[in-house]
């Protein structure tokens, strides 16, 4: 209500003397529901007064943590808004220039953004992001670096423009296992046959078990889990894999998938994990047989199955 019926300056909500933190908090919070001109606005005179005072290092009467803490809220705000007006989108590619964890979330802001925006305005941002993210791949890998590349590759995600496919190539063999899962998770709003192809063949062949993982959540999100082909890989995975791990992850998200997809494989891959469980823990327990002193008798499959540890006298 304060925000809708509001008609003053839009810089009130930035000004500490003219608000209290509180009122600023549901100012914030309340422009994705109330919408309009006049209440981006507001967030978008938070945003400014959050450029201005982090990047010019001008003094902060208002509390540098409580200023943070608005434009960090801010930023949250405006991944929800429907219909961004100019302002807000010009002050958040400000933001998101800046080398600091507000200009990080304000990349991650912007490819929302991109996704809620017109066709020439959401280009734009695609282009931009795309731009920095290039630059990033003939850098030095440091780890500052390697974050950016992530938080670029999330803002890209974000937006989930279909060009990104042509982009993701490289990243999905990048040595860096946290850019791989970043790579593997920005394909989930791409809800195309090439999107699942390059995902499925994430799961295939890439050697890391969380970015594999990352692939099949993707899969899930995207709603490409129910072709046949995805089905059919999935319940090869469950029937194959020694990644336990990601098991975890399949048997938790994709049995009940296929319960209703191929309600007939759920029986035999459920089986066939326990098998390889087995199996693991009795290999195991071979190993440290042959290797542990003789008045240690112990089993793993037996700890496993929940039964005690037998010593010897």
């Amino acid at each position: 209500t304060i925000a809708h019926n509001y008609t003053g300056p839009a810089p009130l909500a930035a000004n500490s003397a003219a608000t209290s933190p509180i009122i600023q908090q549901v100012l914030i919070d309340a422009v994705p529901m109330v919408g309009g001109r006049v209440p981006q606005l507001w967030l978008t005179a938070v945003l400014q007064d959050g450029l201005y005072h982090f990047t010019e290092k001008s003094s902060d009467s208002a509390g540098p943590d409580r200023r943070r803490e608005h434009v960090m809220r801010a930023l949250a705000a405006s991944h929800r808004i429907r219909e961004p007006v100019a302002e807000l989108t010009h002050v958040i590619m400000q933001l998101s220039m800046t080398n600091t964890s507000l200009g990080d979330a304000a990349v991650l802001a912007l490819g929302t953004l991109g996704r809620q925006l017109r066709h020439h305005e959401s280009d734009a941002i695609f282009m931009d992001l795309k731009s920095r993210l290039h630059l990033l791949r003939h850098g030095n890998a440091s780890s500052r670096e390697l974050q950016k590349m992530n938080t670029l590759l999330r803002a890209l995600g974000n937006q989930g423009d279909e060009r990104l496919l042509h982009v993701m190539p490289w990243y999905h063999m990048h040595g860096c296992i946290s850019i791989r899962e970043t790579a593997a998770h920005a394909l989930r709003q791409i809800n195309t046959q090439e999107a699942e192809e390059r995902l499925l063949w994430i799961v295939r062949n890439d050697p890391n078990h969380t970015a594999r993982a990352m692939a099949v959540l993707s899969l899930q999100h995207s709603g490409r889990n129910n072709s046949d082909g995805v089905t059919d890989e999935f319940e090869d995975i469950l029937l194959n894999s020694e990644d336990e791990e990601l098991d975890e992850a399949l048997e938790e998200r994709l049995l009940k998938h296929l319960m209703f997809e191929a309600p007939h494989t759920v029986e035999r891959c459920k089986m066939a994990r326990e098998a390889a469980r087995r199996r693991r823990m009795q290999e195991l327990d071979e190993l440290l047989n042959g290797t542990t002193p003789a008045d240690i008798q112990l089993t793993l499959v037996d700890v496993y199955l929940g039964k005690s540890i037998e010593f010897g006298a």
